[in-house]
């Protein structure tokens, strides 16, 4: 972050949201972003917008954002188009979203400034793309800048008292000239995956007990609608199909289906402990051409969805799921794991959203939140106004962890 000229510039971490597909990073939300490929030596690190589900959702910069400075690339120069959607106190205003411009090459990231009109402040924004229009254009983000305003100092001193299982007190101490403060109360939840599917194979049947040998003949046996290249199960196991070995790609193939309009791949997949490897391409071949349409970005701590827009894949084209590429290391191990696919009209995969508890206002240096639950951990964060109609920039956030004793009061009421 640097100021010049009564302007504060961040520059944002782009190869952080990069690894946080779903999640929380640096202020930021993400759900369902993933990445273009690599192919130049220039551009280390991207994030890729591709369904109507997916999103990035900014922090607060707690001052008017004056400006965006990125480096963009559309996949075509026409049909959707991504989107800076305002987001003031908690909502979201699609109607004074400003719009990217189409870059002249799907192959390269352009330079492109959206400037922001006086008459549309806001400090908190979503990027998004606009509705389909049944086209598949996708977006993608190698570098963001956000240009602030410079705000007022911001309220200092913060500490947290009384902290009880149903309350806390923030306290803090007010910059010159502040004549009232706005205070929130944040808490992080997971909010769980969530599908309508019009088909979810899921691979129960499919066992191994203790045979290190290739499965391939029996799963295709048990589930006709699939067929694939090294496919295992791991011993003592039921109900996961491995992809490829620790030295040698695999592939899981199912049959096509008569039309993918409005349809999504939803996966539940997880590599191996042992793998380097950063992604599993998902594919559809045409005229001998290997058509990438999504990647799983699978992580080695637990089983988890992935979702992959299906429009734009020709009717009864199949689909080929591969073991893990993208190697950090030569001898990194390639093995993918999938417990189900299937096929959904919606579908979000599990992320992590912050809540307002609170949103309040007072003049005075001290606030007690009450009706909290019990060992629970909350954030907050304060801002003060002036006289001027100024603002400061947001505090930094102070923890507050609900314990699961009461306050110990002891109440006597006389009549």
């Amino acid at each position: 972050m640097k100021a010049a000229c009564n302007q504060i510039s961040y520059s944002v971490d782009i190869a952080a949201l990069a690894a946080c597909p779903n999640g929380t990073t640096n202020g930021w939300t993400t759900c369902g972003i993933d990445s273009y490929s690599n192919t130049s030596t220039t551009v280390s690190a991207n994030i890729r917008f591709n369904s109507a589900e997916e999103y990035a959702l900014s922090p607060d910069f707690a001052a008017p954002i004056l400006r965006l400075e990125m480096k963009v690339k559309s996949s075509s120069e026409s049909g959707r188009r991504l989107l800076v959607i305002p987001v003031v106190d908690g909502r979201e205003l699609p109607d004074r979203a400003l719009y990217c411009e189409y870059s002249p090459t799907k192959d390269s990231f352009i330079d492109q400034t959206i400037e922001v009109p006086a008459d549309n402040e806001f400090s908190r924004f979503k990027l998004a793309l606009s509705a389909a229009n049944n086209t598949t254009t996708g977006w993608g983000i190698s570098s963001l800048t956000v240009i602030t305003a410079n705000a007022s100092p911001s309220p200092a001193n913060l500490r947290t008292s009384r902290i009880y299982a149903d309350r806390f007190t923030a306290e803090w101490d007010n910059p010159s000239g502040a004549v009232s403060n706005q205070i929130l109360v944040l808490r992080s939840i997971i909010v769980p995956f969530y599908a309508e599917f019009t088909t979810n194979y899921t691979f129960e049947a499919f066992s191994n007990r203790n045979t290190t040998t290739q499965l391939t003949d029996k799963f295709i046996s048990l589930y006709p609608d699939f067929s694939g290249v090294r496919l295992y199960a791991p011993t003592n196991s039921s109900g996961i199909v491995r992809i490829g070995t620790s030295d040698q790609s695999g592939e899981l193939i199912f049959k096509g289906l008569k039309s993918y309009a409005n349809l999504l791949l939803v996966m539940r997949a997880q590599k191996d402990k042992n793998s380097n490897k950063h992604h599993a391409p998902v594919a559809y071949i045409s005229d001998n051409t290997t058509n990438i349409i999504g990647r799983i970005a699978a992580t080695e701590e637990k089983m988890q969805h992935f979702i992959v827009p299906l429009d734009g894949v020709p009717d009864g084209a199949s689909l080929h799921i591969y073991s893990c590429v993208g190697d950090f290391k030569s001898n990194s191990d390639s093995r993918l794991f999938i417990e189900s696919v299937g096929f959904a009209t919606i579908a979000t995969a599990e992320h992590t959203e912050e809540q307002t508890i609170a949103n309040t206002f007072t003049s005075a240096e001290r606030q007690t939140f009450r009706s909290l639950e019990r060992e629970t951990l909350y954030c907050w964060q304060v801002r003060s106004f002036f006289a001027d109609g100024s603002k400061s920039e947001w505090s930094a956030r102070q923890d507050a962890t609900t314990t699961n004793k009461s306050s110990g009061r002891l109440w006597l009421y006389l009549r």
